[in-house]
Formats: structure tokens, sequence, C-alpha cells
């Protein structure tokens, strides 16, 4: 591979990491939030709603828009989006528009994630796009697993406006590296991917694909749990077992180094064993997680232990199934790769929306919630799995 190209992934890495950042550094200062602000922690709890709603919506317009006039002009709107967001949280006295500033960035940090499916999708193809997804997913989570531990230190140290100090410093510096050093990758451009007709179009074409929809649900679940486990993660560590920000962040990082893990395992295994049996793998893990929570809700006492090895077991099992899905999903759709990636994952931070939503609403403890919710996900995962496992290659 040329120099520049590895240079190439190497930066669109780091784009795709910038929603994780964005959406989890602030998770350890939820409790101190509603403290400072005065508020309720269920509105606390929906500015990761508001994140996640923005961040999947505003994939259908990046996605297409990269179709028709290349990859880099939505980026710069997108990071100057991000940019603005983080600068009206930073300055907030009110919860109220502190969602208003998360709904801004969400909008903005989704250009990242979704182009860089895209932009993969441009130089690769085939078992090389399911190793460099699968690259991705490793990277990925190094950043998934460090904004919390990051997050516990700033608010340790100078609460929770330092890490929006840090979103602003860190997405300015991404701005610049957009403008100055990012070549275009698109290829196949085309101004017909615009034009309302085209969109529609091609997101037809996407959700009448059967196989497509069932890989999207996957990615949809699978990213449910993850968000419903950082959404009442701070609330179940630090309010209920007394640990400290930091210490809620090493056991996010906890999560992530079993998603790590298995990430690492998967770059080799996909190469070998067919990604439908990686996939059905994955799912039964995040069911069995779910089943885990919910027999620990006879255990009387809270502990760490009974949270964080379901939440170990649920993340090993999610890093078979995003790679594969994502591969398989964007393969057939070389013309597309914009708008399918943004349906593809518009889909899934839908399931962060629908994790983060029920752990705000639903009527029972902490802990019964979050098992609720892997438990619910693991099912449907199971079940979607084995509908993809029964399609022909």
């Amino acid at each position: 591979m040329k120099k520049s190209v590895k240079w190439l992934v190497v930066i669109s890495l780091i784009f795709a990491s910038f929603g994780q950042v964005a959406s989890d550094l602030y998770v350890p200062s939820l409790p101190n939030i509603a403290l400072d602000l005065n508020t309720k922690k269920e509105l606390v709890q929906l500015t990761v709603t508001a994140f996640m709603l923005t961040y999947s919506i505003a994939r259908l317009f990046f996605g297409p828009l990269s179709d028709g006039i290349g990859r880099k002009g939505p980026l710069l709107i997108g990071f100057g989006l991000a940019l603005l967001g983080s600068t009206i949280c930073l300055f907030t006295y009110s919860i109220y528009v502190l969602i208003f500033g998360r709904l801004i960035q969400g909008f903005g940090a989704a250009a990242g994630s979704v182009l860089t499916a895209a932009i993969l999708r441009d130089l690769f193809k085939g078992r090389l796009l399911a190793r460099f997804n699968s690259f991705l997913a490793f990277i990925n989570i190094i950043f998934i697993a460090s904004p919390p531990l990051i997050g516990g230190y700033l608010e340790e140290f100078w609460g929770w406006r330092s890490t929006f100090a840090f979103l602003f410093f860190y997405t300015l510096i991404i701005l610049v590296v957009v403008a100055l050093f990012f070549p275009e990758t698109n290829k196949n451009k085309n101004v017909d991917n615009i034009k309302l007709k085209g969109i529609m179009l091609n997101i037809k074409t996407l959700m009448g694909n059967r196989l497509f929809m069932c890989y999207s649900f996957l990615v949809m679940f699978g990213y449910a749990v993850g968000i419903a486990w950082l959404t009442s993660g701070a609330i179940l560590i630090q309010k209920q077992l007394n640990y400290s920000p930091v210490a809620f962040g090493w056991f996010a990082l906890i999560g992530g180094c079993a998603y790590s893990f298995g990430a690492m395992i998967n770059s080799v295994l996909v190469m070998k064993v067919k990604s439908k049996y990686l996939i059905l793998f994955g799912s039964f893990l995040i069911l069995v997680a779910g089943i885990f929570f919910m027999v620990c809700l006879a255990v009387p006492t809270l502990n760490i232990f009974i949270i964080m090895i379901p939440i170990m077991i649920s993340y090993f099992g999610a890093s078979y199934i995003f790679p594969s899905s994502y591969s398989g999903a964007m393969s057939p759709f070389p013309n597309m790769a914009g708008s399918a990636s943004a349906v593809l994952s518009s889909m899934q931070i839908l399931g962060g929306v629908f994790g983060s939503l029920l752990i705000a609403v639903l009527p029972l403890v902490s802990y019964a919630k979050l098992g609720t919710v892997v438990l619910f996900c693991g099912v449907v995962s199971l079940f979607v799995s084995l509908i993809v496992f029964k399609c022909k290659d």
C-alpha cells in the first residue's frame, strides 16, 4: 500500500472516532452537570439522546451530499458545526441550551463517521474492505474507551466545562487538518445524488434490500447496548456505588478493552471465516450478557462485578458484529457508498437514541434498566443474525 494511502487511512480513522469522542467525553460529568445546572438527572441524560438524534439524522444529509460533491466539502461543514456546538455547550448555564448545543454538535459530528465508511469504500473493496473496517473498529474502540477516562480526569480537576473546552480545541485541530491536508477521494461524484429524486431513489433501493436492512438492524441494536451502558453507567457507578468520575472512566476503559480484544481477533478471523458465523457468535454473546443481567437482579447488593462482567461480554460480542455488518452492507453499493453509509450509520445511531431514551424513561431502577435494554437487544440481534445466516453468500 502506498504511503499516501496509509496516511489517508490514518486521518480517516481519526475522523471516524470524532463522534465517539464528542459523545462520550462528558459522560462522567453527568451527575455534576445535574447539580451545577440545578436540574434532574433525566434531563441531563437527555443531552445524550439529543446528540444521538441529530448525529443519526445528519448522516442522511452528509452521505448523499458527499456522493454528489465529494467528501472534503461536507467534512468541512460538519466539523464547523461541531465547533459551534462545542462553543455553545462550553458557555451555557441552562440545561435547555446545553441540549440545544448538543443537537448542533451531534449534527456536525456525523460528517466524520459517516464519510469515513464512504472514504474506505472509495479506497478498498471486498475482503480488504472488511479487514480495514475491522481495523476501524479496533482503532475506534480506543476512542470509545478513552473519552470517559479522559473526561473523568477533566471532571475531577477542572469540572465539566473543561470537557467541552477540550472538544473545542480538538475539533479546531481536525478542521484545520481537513482544510489543509485532506484530498478528495470520491472518483464517482454525481450531482444527481444530491437531487431529491436521486436521494430518494438511492434510499429506496437500500431500504428495499433485505440483507442491507438486516445488517442495519444488527449495528443498530449492537450500538444501543453501548450507549445504554454509558448513559446509565455514570449514575450506577458514581451515585450508587460511590466511585469517583475517574474510576468510572477506568471501568469504561475496561469495557472498551473487551471490545478491542474482540476486534483484534476478528481482524484475523474475518479473512478466514464467513462473516455470517462471526455475526451469529457476536449476537449470541450479547444475549448471554442480557441473561446475566437478569439473573443478577436476584443478588441482594449491587457490586461492580455484576455490572462489568456482562458489559465486557456484550462489548466483546459487538466487536464481531460491526466490522462484518458494515462490509457486508457496503460492498454491493460502490456507486452510492455515501448514501449506503448514511443509511447504515443512521440506523446505528438510532440505536443510540433508542438505548439512551429507554435508560431515561423506563420506570425501573438503573441496573434493571440497563439489563432490560441489553437483553432486548440480544434477542433482536440473534433473531436478525439468523436471517443473515440463512441468506446465500
